[in-house]
């Protein structure tokens, strides 16, 4: 993950360059942005990723992606404050 842009306490966007791991070709971009909005602080996150396996046979790293733990964890990550604790990792 690299950083391409900081706009100081408005916007952080994030590429992952082009990679290849077992066999699956990925990439992607993230963008963090920060707004006040009536005395609070807004932070949203968008991701974006493209997955490429032109591989014959199962990808495993699909398969782990797809599978219940994983599931569970990114839902876990998200509902136990991600954001909240990006701020604070920002303001500090």
């Amino acid at each position: 993950m690299e950083v391409v842009k900081v706009i100081p306490e408005k916007i952080l966007l994030l590429v992952n360059l082009p990679n290849r791991q077992e066999g699956e070709y990925t990439q992607g971009s993230a963008m963090v942005t920060v707004q006040e909005v009536e005395g609070k602080t807004v932070v949203s996150l968008f991701m974006n990723r493209i997955y490429l396996w032109s591989l014959a046979g199962e990808n495993i790293l699909r398969k782990r992606r797809e599978s219940d733990s994983y599931q569970s964890n990114r839902k876990s990550m998200y509902q136990n404050n991600f954001l909240t604790k990006l701020k604070k990792l920002a303001e500090s």
